[in-house]
């Protein structure tokens, strides 16, 4: 029977589900092939399956093959033709990870053969690939995990260059081998005194034409990322990724300094910026070069100082613009221009103050502790800003505050701590702080304090378990804004006072709510981690736990009765929701925000209540620039979200959430700046996974239901909603114009001259918009498959509704919330209506 009438017969009795029957037919016709493998080859490729063999006919076939293999076909045959062999290759490229074990074991493929075929037929000379061709490569070796054969020209360096991210993570996986080649080869281009393309074209022999091209940026930006996800700690041992990962927080740092919200006291600025630079000649010239950049004369010349940097040692056209510019009068800049702000003031004397370093303080906290039977403290605590994601980042609390009625205790947990008892501090610290009835220690967003303890002093672990002790300011100030916002006198203040033009947050939003005065924050990220801690630290530290305790008294006095705030003791803060933030920003914002969304009433949230969920209409975001993925999958879920270029400064992100309320999505260093400019809970760090992943974390984090009608409405590239929808022949008259198609190459001669009143076909412009259209994925063989496009009138994008989109729609089905009703499930399972999207991925 011909091979195609046995397909035909096999997809009908497959489809309708008789395994069994299929089963039986395809033994049949193996048992009576004289040439198995070569019938075996003709199935595969008469089902049209390559690129999913899961769960399809081929992948049946192929185990159907091997079971009848082992046990009637002992005799294998080893040696096959040349054409034989490619179509081997051939299957072995196209076919998903899951059934390569099953193919090679199938055909007996030695890895020397696999080898051979990936070098002859994938790879090539040319290193900028064919990202299909790298893409089937990376795919094969990964699995095999056969890196070893291949050099760093023929597989690190074309990723680097392409700067096929996730193929990178995929090739190095658990191979420390290839991360420690990979961060050389990075290393290696990234030498701090040579240009980029010149070690290219020298040392790699990589064809100019390819260099001209090369994004530095990007791979600079790849670079830093990578040092992360590996948690390349010990940086140094990579010395110019050492000085490209400091120059990146330098100019982090920059930015800080020079932002119209200074969120860094000159001083605390000074001390991270001496760390980083310490006595590294290419670091100061950096530096140098970026206050120039910034015109900032008086910055320049104490930093040369500083640094001990005459003028003729720095570059060329640094010295000129010191020659251009006044060299007796500098304009003084004031650096305490903040401070013009009237700041929460400490209530308790300075001499009350007990910063515990010794045993004579420590003893005399433990007898504060127990001093009563019925304490109120202030708690907080502090630790060395990190200005990197690094997942094993040596970070460690520093100071752990804690404020009584009157008198602090600074405990130096970093340098004071390992020198006591451990028993004693479980039992008299730990247990008295964390599980006490007789305690209330007042916080205000413990979730991180609790974290940073954990990973730091593992002891407080099990005191930490219950948290009983814990009234955490943050729920209590959520709840008092909706249910009784008349208790905060400032209030009405906060919202029309904009004469300093400043936007409170956290505990300084709390604090200016009740007294008038927001907490200072300028020390918040200095180093803690310096001894001795400079006076400005110290009031800095003493505040944050004194104003807490003052904050508790407040509400006493206000007839919140003890009982009643007590009641918040243990309570987890829950998540907050879009929705509820957005009601906590109208406080502060006129009431001018989000005039267009109807406002939800009744948000009363108690304890055991839930939040009511958002649709992606409802809310906001904006990506930070290393979150480009995460931004795409959440413009595919419909969310409206702004991604940041890669050369935009993070700051940016809070210029798009103030003008428009957007949630700010970030992550590593630049979300500690970003979080201390937003109001609380408008500022998200998602998890280190991938794109998809953290995507499904944000929408569940936010409370987010997503509908079938949200998936792909919006273009994932420019984030636009409106769509017109054209006839299929449009875009095939523009597909055959645009590639210059003769009569003979298309069965649509009659589209060569097609005149449209949508399309421009000469200029390629959507004629209502002068939009340029954008054919991104359309090839000769998916074009006459689709009978209506769909066109992104803001940046001209063409969509169409192909194997792309119902593979992304079924994945997106396991993320539509896990927690979702089954109800809600079954109809984004058996919903009939048409939605369109992508067919290629948008990362192109």
């Amino acid at each position: 029977m011909a091979t195609a009438l046995i397909i035909e017969q096999l997809k009908e009795t497959f489809k309708s589900g008789d395994r069994d029957s299929v089963q039986t037919l395809i033994l049949q016709q193996f048992q009576l092939s004289k040439y198995p493998f070569i019938y075996l080859l003709d199935l595969i490729d008469q089902t049209h399956e390559y690129s999913s063999y899961n769960g399809t006919l081929s992948n049946f076939i192929l185990h159907t093959f091997s079971r009848w293999q082992d046990e009637f076909y002992k005799v294998y045959q080893t040696l096959f033709d040349s054409h034989t062999q490619n179509r081997i290759f051939f299957l072995l490229v196209q076919a998903p990870v899951t059934s390569l074990d099953i193919i090679i074991k199938i055909f007996h493929i030695e890895n020397d053969y696999i080898v051979h075929c990936i070098k002859s037929q994938l790879l090539c000379q040319d290193i900028k690939y064919n990202n299909h061709n790298i893409k089937n490569a990376v795919k094969i070796i990964s699995h095999l995990k056969i890196q070893n054969y291949f050099t760093v020209r023929e597989i690190i360096l074309p990723l680097i260059i392409n700067n096929r991210d996730h193929l990178i993570e995929l090739y190095l996986s658990e191979d420390k081998e290839q991360q420690k080649l990979f961060f050389q080869t990075l290393d290696h281009l990234c030498y701090h005194k040579g240009n980029m393309k010149d070690i290219l074209m020298n040392d790699y022999h990589i064809p100019s034409n390819i260099v001209a091209l090369l994004n530095k940026r990007q791979i600079v930006k790849l670079a830093v990322r990578y040092l992360n996800i590996y948690a390349i700690d010990n940086v140094d041992q990579y010395p110019n990724l050492s000085i490209l990962q400091r120059k990146r927080t330098l100019g982090y740092l920059i930015n800080v300094k020079y932002s119209q919200d200074k969120t860094m006291s000159e001083d605390c600025w000074n001390e991270l910026v001496q760390e980083i630079v310490e006595n590294n000649i290419a670091l100061s010239d950096c530096l140098i070069e970026m206050l120039c950049d910034r015109d900032d004369l008086n910055a320049v010349k104490y930093w040369m100082i500083k640094l001990e940097r005459s003028q003729q040692s720095l570059s060329h056209w640094v010295q000129k613009y010191l020659y251009t510019k006044p060299q007796n009068t500098v304009e003084q800049t004031s650096s305490n221009s903040t401070l013009t702000i009237d700041y929460y003031k400490l209530s308790i004397p300075i001499n009350k103050i007990y910063f515990v370093d010794n045993t004579e303080n420590y003893n005399r906290l433990l007898d504060k502790l127990w001093s009563s039977n019925d304490l109120i403290i202030g708690f907080d605590c502090e630790w060395k800003p990190m200005f990197n994601n690094s997942r094993t980042s040596k970070q460690r609390i520093s100071i752990m505050q804690l404020a009584f009625q009157d008198e602090i205790y600074l405990l130096d947990l970093l340098n004071y701590f390992h020198t006591c008892n451990e028993t004693q501090l479980m039992e008299k610290l730990a247990n008295r702080l964390f599980d006490d009835e007789n305690v209330t220690l007042v916080c205000y967003s413990f979730q991180s304090d609790a974290r940073m303890l954990i990973a730091s002093y593992p002891i407080f672990e099990k005191a930490l378990v219950s948290s009983s002790t814990l009234l955490d300011m943050s729920i209590v100030q959520n709840d008092l804004l909706r249910e009784n916002s008349s208790i905060f006198p400032y209030l009405s203040n906060n919202n029309n006072n904009n004469s300093n033009n400043t936007k409170e947050k956290g505990l300084s939003e709390l604090i200016k709510l009740i007294f008038g005065q927001p907490v200072y924050k300028g020390e918040q990220c200095s180093n803690w981690e310096q001894r001795p801690l400079r006076l400005a630290q110290i009031l800095y530290a003493s505040i944050d736990a004194a104003c807490l305790l003052d904050a508790y008294n407040f509400f006493v006095k206000q007839s919140l009765s003890p009982d009643f705030l007590r009641s918040y003791r243990g309570r987890k803060p829950k998540r907050l929701q879009a929705n509820i933030t957005r009601q906590i920003d109208e406080n502060y914002t006129n009431n001018q925000i989000l005039q267009t969304e109807p406002r939800q009433e009744n948000l009363s949230i108690n304890q055991n209540d839930t939040v009511s969920s958002l649709r992606p209409s409802q809310v906001k975001f904006v990506a930070d620039n290393m979150l480009h993925g995460l931004g795409r999958e959440l413009r595919v879920c419909g969310c409206d979200c702004i991604i940041l270029d890669d050369d935009a400064a993070h700051t940016d992100a809070i210029k798009y959430a103030k003008a428009d309320n957007r949630i700010i999505l970030s992550r590593g260093g630049p979300y500690n700046l970003l979080r201390s400019n937003t109001v609380e809970g408008r500022c998200y760090c998602p998890p280190d996974l991938s794109a998809k992943k953290q995507c499904e974390n944000v929408i569940n984090h936010f409370n987010i239901k997503v509908l079938p009608e949200d998936i792909f409405s919006r273009c994932t590239i420019c984030n636009g909603d409106e769509f017109d929808i054209v006839d299929g022949k449009e875009i095939r008259a523009l597909f055959y114009k645009h590639y210059n198609y003769k009569p003979e190459d298309t069965d649509e001669p009659e589209l060569l001259n097609y005149s449209s009143q949508i399309i421009d076909m000469n200029q390629m412009k959507l004629i209502k918009t002068g939009v340029t259209l954008i054919l991104t994925g359309l090839t000769s063989r998916n074009l006459p498959s689709y009978s209506e496009y769909y066109i992104c009138i803001k940046c001209g994008r063409v969509y169409w509704q192909g194997t792309h989109w119902r593979r992304r729609r079924l994945k997106h089905i396991e993320i539509l919330h896990d927690n979702e009703d089954d109800d809600m499930i079954q109809f984004v399972d058996d919903s009939k209506e048409e939605y369109f999207d992508a067919m290629e991925n948008t990362q192109t």
